[in-house]
């Protein structure tokens, strides 16, 4: 007699969670870090991102993240990713992992650079080294050939006249698919010419005159230098074209031979050449050395002199003195009143045969005494405090003033300083002011003094 009964229940059906971490990748240890982009994750309610290696993500909960691998992910060659995803409930969670191929950067050494010499003919590439390369190609820039291009050891051929820096280049190839670019290092050959030398014709001169190398020629070296089997000696050593001057040994042996080495450019050798030098004897004359002395002197006799091999002597001079025995080695000069300079002084040697005569010079400076004068003596009133000074000299290295009391010089050391008189000096009633003067060598000093009444 009961009616029936009625109830309902609701049954939520909560998709699954699906998830997928990507396909497979390979990428080159160049690039340092994998955006991810292929990720998919559906009816989650969070992700989680892992590395099997030692990597980062730059956020495990976001769905595509960007992966930076490690050292030793690297080194590994390979590393898994792994996605999480947590279903909603109560479903349970499920993964996805993906390969990420990490491939290794060709690393190529081409060697260290050289320098050959052109005579060698060629090169072998040494100290070489490359890793993790598919292939090897060298190239150069040169005019010369390449033997075992595609090995790390070639051999470069120089070309006709190859001279200068020529670049060998290594290029490491990776391997096909890999995503890493090739490797590239350069090494340079330097080839260096030979050293060449031409000292020049044998030549004949005079005893007393130089010889200018004049046609001498040298090319590709590092240093020049000039030798003889005399004792005589060249304006340079180290020039291509020097002067060079005959000893009295190279005069007397009457010949020598002057020797011209060309220092090869490293690494190549050195080069020589030589030329024959007759020496004939000629006048020799030497007019001294240079003399100085002080104005005042009465003669001076020129004793330094020397001649050798000649006919006759002559001496001349450029001052207005008296020259007296012009004719022998040693003239002795009388300066005229007054007479101060420089005076040059020429010795005219007379050669015979085909010789020349032989002109030699030297100067005498006659330096001018000291002139001095301190001023005449001054008398001024102790109001006045100072004094102008005037005096004059001439001829002098340097001045100075000094006193005999205590007062000061506005400058002791111009000619016409103002002094400043002490409490001392006015009490003394007088000082002496001295105008010193140092003579000009070798010349003697000189002083002058005036009297100062206060």
């Amino acid at each position: 007699a009961c009616a029936e009964a009625n109830d309902a229940m609701t049954l939520t059906i909560v998709p699954m969670a699906t998830v997928y971490a990507g396909n497979n990748d390979t990428v080159c240890e160049s690039s340092v870090s994998y955006p991810m982009h292929g990720a998919t994750a559906f009816n989650a309610a969070t992700v989680l991102w892992t590395t099997s290696g030692t990597g980062t993500f730059n956020n495990i909960f976001d769905l595509n993240p960007v992966y930076t691998f490690s050292q030793a992910d690297i080194n590994n060659g390979s590393v898994i990713l792994s996605i999480t995803a947590s279903g909603l409930s109560p479903c349970s969670t499920v993964s996805s992992s993906m390969e990420l191929v990490i491939h290794r950067t060709p690393m190529v050494f081409a060697g260290g650079d050289a320098t050959v010499c052109q005579s060698v003919g060629s090169y072998s590439v040494s100290g070489t080294n490359a890793l993790r390369y598919d292939h090897l190609e060298w190239t150069s820039n040169g005019t010369g050939t390449l033997a075992g291009e595609n090995t790390l050891n070639p051999v470069y051929t120089f070309g006709l006249n190859e001279t200068g820096r020529i670049r060998l280049t290594l290029t490491g190839y990776p391997a096909a698919g890999s995503y890493c670019s090739p490797a590239v290092d350069s090494m340079f050959i330097t080839i260096v010419p030979s050293a060449t030398a031409y000292a020049g014709e044998n030549a004949t001169i005079c005893s007393g005159s130089l010889i200018e190398l004049s046609t001498a020629a040298a090319g590709n070296y590092e240093l020049i230098l000039w030798t003889t089997s005399g004792t005589g000696t060249f304006s340079n050593v180290f020039l291509q074209n020097p002067i060079y001057s005959p000893s009295q040994y190279d005069i007397n042996m009457g010949y020598v031979t002057l020797t011209l080495t060309a220092y090869g450019l490293e690494p190549c050798g050195d080069a020589s050449s030589s030329l024959g030098l007759t020496i004939h004897k000629a006048v020799i004359a030497h007019a001294g050395p240079d003399i100085t002395f002080c104005e005042g002197a009465s003669s001076f006799t020129i004793t330094g002199a020397a001649a050798d091999n000649y006919s006759s002597l002559e001496w001349t001079t450029t001052g207005i003195g008296n020259l007296l025995n012009a004719n022998t080695i040693q003239p002795t000069y009388q300066p005229a009143t007054g007479e101060t300079g420089i005076l040059t002084f020429y010795l005219r040697a007379v050669g015979s045969g085909p010789c020349p005569e032989v002109v030699d010079s030297m100067t005498m400076t006659i330096v001018p005494s000291v002139v001095i004068h301190a001023g005449a003596d001054v008398t001024v009133c102790e109001t006045e405090g100072q004094v102008n000074l005037s005096g004059f000299a001439s001829d002098y290295s340097s001045i100075f003033w000094t006193t005999s009391g205590t007062g000061t010089f506005s400058n002791p050391g111009i000619i016409d300083p103002v002094y400043t008189f002490s409490a001392a000096d006015i009490v003394a009633g007088s000082v002496t002011l001295t105008l010193h003067a140092t003579g000009i060598s070798p010349c003697t000093n000189v002083s002058d003094a005036m009297v100062l009444t206060i």
